[in-house]
């Protein structure tokens, strides 16, 4: 297959076709490999759908996609910073693969996480927006960034930070296309690319001597 890498699962006799489009370095012919395609992860690192182990008890939860934004909703004043953290975990990235809080796990480098939250009670939303605040790290984008809602127009503002000084603000931004303004500002595609790992050269054949 000319623009395929196959690739063998273990001694069965079974093997896994790979674009090398997607591949940033393609293996020997012959080489045994480990490669370890794109999974959803969470915040915790975990793969989303992993069991979760609470003392005694092993939790599976069937169909998640969740990257679960590790803050309490229950404790939250702001019934607008609950909404906001909803969304940023169910809309969907606009990649047809993941959704928001998928991918601000993959954009978070190697220490993904909430930077912060701003929870304002309600009646005081319209003086200080609720926000929440990412850790970014991507050859597109190194900083945080912020979600905020702005209740006076019913719209989101995101907002780029270095250092905590503001570099870039995109205003007007309603929930349908949150996901494709978040995407563009700070993914730079990496994700896609599955881990490749040469676990054994192909053995050389000795030249026979003259």
């Amino acid at each position: 297959m000319a623009n395929g890498c196959w690739s063998k699962l273990g001694r069965k006799n079974e093997f896994r076709v790979i674009d090398k489009a997607i591949l940033k370095t393609s293996p020997e012919v012959g080489a045994t490999v480990l490669i370890t395609p794109y999974h959803r992860r969470r915040f915790d690192g975990l793969n989303v759908g992993a069991p979760e182990k609470n003392g005694m008890f092993t939790t599976y939860t069937l169909g998640d996609s969740d990257s679960r934004i590790p803050v309490d909703r229950s404790s939250l004043q702001s019934s607008y910073l609950r909404d906001l953290i909803n969304q940023l975990s169910k809309l969907p990235a606009g990649d047809g693969v993941r959704n928001i809080g998928n991918m601000l796990v993959d954009a978070g480098g190697a220490n993904p996480g909430v930077a912060g939250y701003k929870d304002i009670p309600d009646e005081d939303a319209a003086i200080v927006a609720p926000a929440i605040a990412f850790n970014i790290d991507t050859k597109k984008f190194k900083g945080v960034l912020s979600v905020e809602y702005n209740r006076g127009i019913d719209y989101y503002e995101v907002v780029q930070l270095v250092s905590g000084e503001e570099v870039n603000r995109v205003s007007d931004v309603d929930f349908t296309s949150l996901g494709a303004v978040i995407t563009d500002l700070v993914d730079d595609g990496e994700w896609i690319h599955p881990r490749v790992e040469v676990l054994k050269k192909h053995p050389r054949r000795k030249r026979p001597k003259a």
